[in-house]
């Protein structure tokens, strides 16, 4: 049964005498542990004694992070969220919650980086191993006005094998296939969550021994130079290994940007997009 979060905070009131006769202790390493995103977000909000246990207890958020981010247990980047300044609580704060775009882009420094993390899973299997991770570092000279960035590709062996037949591989995908895509500006030491498990795919185009799915989200571009909107696309390339039926795997990413004109951003520019949808970008819990 899924509930909204008003829908929550009121069932937990109604049992909230029932919790404050339990333990710290117990609340926090057998209870707390087992409980969804959602959840912990509307017990936190209920009373000041929550509240405190949860937002106090970084081992609880970096182990909802590295649950729903697999990606984050890269040395790399939990390196860089111990520089939040509330750690994985506030990385998980400023990723969770879908962006709702405004436009008021900050400008990017001389030379912005941003790092990506993406993670695919197969819809009610994202507590297994999953299909792929993958952290890439884009570095953007702002100051170079013609500066074209090439679209980002990540290619590496993966050897999580989806069990599927080619004939019903389109239907599968379209069903099963899931992207979360998270981008992080270390310098400002703030994230935004491009692409959410909850996002549907937009194609999959098969071809031979290829498979391409296809993400799309769109943002406010700069209208002086493209279209009011830009769109940002992630493209996933699987293969079948030796073209045998159920051994489909994830072997590349690339990402995208360009107007809905089909122009593509030049390197500041993007910057400067993505910066305002990490920044200025309002969150929403779903």
């Amino acid at each position: 049964m899924s509930f909204h979060h008003e829908q929550l905070q009121c069932l937990i009131k109604k049992n909230i005498n029932n919790f404050s006769r339990l333990s710290p202790d117990v609340i926090v390493n057998h209870i707390l542990p087992h409980l969804d995103n959602e959840t912990l977000i509307a017990l936190s909000s209920v009373s000041t004694e929550f509240r405190h246990l949860i937002n106090n207890n970084d081992d609880l958020w970096r182990k909802i992070c590295t649950s729903t981010w697999p990606s984050s247990l890269r040395p790399m980047l939990s390196h860089i969220i111990s520089k939040f300044l509330g750690g994985y609580r506030s990385f998980f704060s400023d990723v969770f919650p879908s962006i709702h775009y405004r436009n008021n882009p900050p400008p990017p420094p001389p030379v912005t980086r941003f790092i990506y993390a993406f993670d695919v899973s197969l819809h009610g299997e994202q507590e297994c191993k999953p299909l792929f991770t993958s952290l890439q570092i884009q570095r953007i000279e702002t100051e170079e006005e013609y500066y074209l960035p090439r679209p980002i590709n990540f290619y590496k062996r993966n050897l999580n094998f989806i069990h599927v037949k080619i004939e019903e591989c389109e239907e599968y995908l379209e069903e099963k296939f899931k992207l979360n895509c998270v981008v992080i500006e270390p310098y400002r030491k703030r994230a935004g969550s491009l692409f959410h498990w909850s996002c549907k795919l937009v194609s999959v185009k098969q071809a031979f021994s290829r498979v391409e799915v296809v993400y799309e989200t769109v943002m406010p571009g700069l209208w002086e130079f493209y279209t009011m909107m830009v769109k940002c696309e992630v493209k996933v390339t699987c293969f079948w290994e030796d073209e045998k039926e159920d051994t489909l795997y994830v072997r590349s990413i690339k990402f995208a940007m360009e107007d809905m004109k089909g122009k593509p951003l030049l390197g500041k520019h993007a910057a400067i997009v993505l910066l305002n949808a990490i920044e200025n970008g309002e969150r929403k819990k779903k």
